[in-house]
């Protein structure tokens, strides 16, 4: 039933082309991303919004507030943002949109033929479609590095605040140490964690600096002379909507560009439109291009076994992409399932720390414990909510690779 419906669609839509028209998602999509503008908000860095005593698992959202740690300067960028400006700034859609134009201004020799028209409404048709594809594999693509600077961001304020917890517990046992008390062993300890940490900083450091320039180049944001980096406004709650494997796999078979790409060329195949096969052909392998003698030659007067043949291994190639774009959805849902519980035992778990630290903290204010108790307690907590961190991330991440099979980023 569904795949009668894919078809109709796909006839509804050659229909249109008969007239001059081309796909409605483009146009949508078009103008959807011209409305985007690259100015970015300066904003003050902020490391309270990553913390899981604002957000419960599911249906909680969170604002960021405002704690300024970093002498850089920062612009606030949206998830929403960067996937429009990933898509309208895509280098591959742009070389695919140079070429249509070209196209499209060409006129006389280029399209001499019985029906020229309709030979260029196919052709600009389906650059229209890869083109889209393009869009969105490069709004999938920038999602992914944005959500990962926000983990790294998220983990650097971590850092910060495990650096001053063991700085702390340090000048603490070397206060102890000038007093005769024996602590050599837990003074090496805290030497090391702050090692650790030190480097931790420094490779989260450069991991960011990485990210920023690899994100500003996908989403064409100029830095110029200014030094500054990218601030990802993420929520960082999450919620318990499980996506369905056939109405989502619906969706992708109904909207992925490439195979409304392919279901046009096999129904508007035939000898004068042979060389588009030849054309899809060399994007799996350049030998599946090659063609007989005899089509070589006079490919209009070729025998029609071998054009249903050609017809047939376009029909096989919609079948296998169809597969692998199932693989893809079957893949992302069942991350999300997993990432989703990951979520909830990551959030669980840094209560229960929580907990733990509130009870020493009471314990110390009656001076049963030692200083030194308390502050591995504490970046257990800290570790507790890294480990929370990472997995809503991860969730965040499972949702992009969905959206992105499903070809979800460029329509609207």
């Amino acid at each position: 039933m569904v795949q009668r419906c894919l078809w109709t669609t796909t006839a509804l839509l050659v229909a249109s082309l008969t007239t001059g028209c081309l796909p409605a998602n483009f146009h949508r999509t078009a103008e959807h991303v011209a409305e985007v503008h690259p100015v970015l908000p300066t904003v003050a860095r902020d490391d309270s919004g990553a913390n899981p005593e604002l957000v419960s698992p599911p249906n909680v959202t969170s604002k960021l507030a405002g704690t300024a740690e970093d002498n850089a300067q920062y612009r606030a960028l949206d998830a929403q943002t960067c996937h429009l400006l990933a898509a309208k700034n895509s280098a591959a859609a742009h070389v695919i949109e140079a070429k249509k134009n070209h196209i499209k201004a060409s006129r006389g020799h280029a399209w001499q033929g019985q029906h020229p028209n309709s030979i260029r409404a196919l052709v600009e048709a389906s650059l229209e479609f890869e083109e889209l594809e393009a869009r969105n594999l490069s709004s999938g693509v920038a999602l992914q590095v944005f959500y990962r600077l926000a983990q790294a961001e998220a983990q650097l304020a971590l850092v910060r605040e495990s650096r001053a917890e063991v700085d702390a517990a340090f000048q603490d046992a070397e206060s102890q140490r000038l007093r005769g008390l024996a602590v050599q062993q837990l003074h090496a300890e805290l030497q090391r964690q702050q090692n650790e940490l030190q480097r931790q900083h420094v490779d989260l450091g450069e991991v960011i600096s990485r990210l920023n320039i690899e994100l500003k180049g996908l989403l064409s944001l100029e830095t110029g002379e200014e030094d500054w980096r990218i601030w990802p406004a993420i929520s960082w709650a999450t919620h318990d909507e499980i996506p369905e494997h056939s109405s989502a796999l619906s969706f992708a078979f109904q909207h992925r560009p490439q195979l409304q790409h392919l279901r046009l060329v096999i129904e508007r195949f035939n000898r004068r439109t042979m060389f588009m096969a030849n054309e899809m052909f060399k994007v799996v392998s350049p030998l599946l291009s090659i063609k007989t003698p005899q089509l070589a030659v006079k490919q209009l007067f070729c025998p029609t076994g071998e054009v249903e043949a050609i017809r047939a291994q376009l029909v096989q190639l919609l079948e296998w992409r169809q597969k692998t774009i199932d693989k893809d959805v079957r893949q992302g849902i069942e991350e999300i399932e997993a990432s989703l519980v990951r979520v909830k035992i990551a959030h669980d778990a840094y209560f229960l720390r929580k907990k733990e630290l509130d009870h020493l903290q009471t314990q110390a204010r009656a001076g049963l414990v030692a200083n030194q108790e308390l502050s591995t307690s504490k970046l257990e907590l800290l570790k507790a909510k890294g480990q929370w961190i990472e997995q809503v991330v991860l969730w965040n991440l499972a949702h992009v690779r969905l959206r992105q099979a499903q070809g979800a980023f460029v329509n609207y």
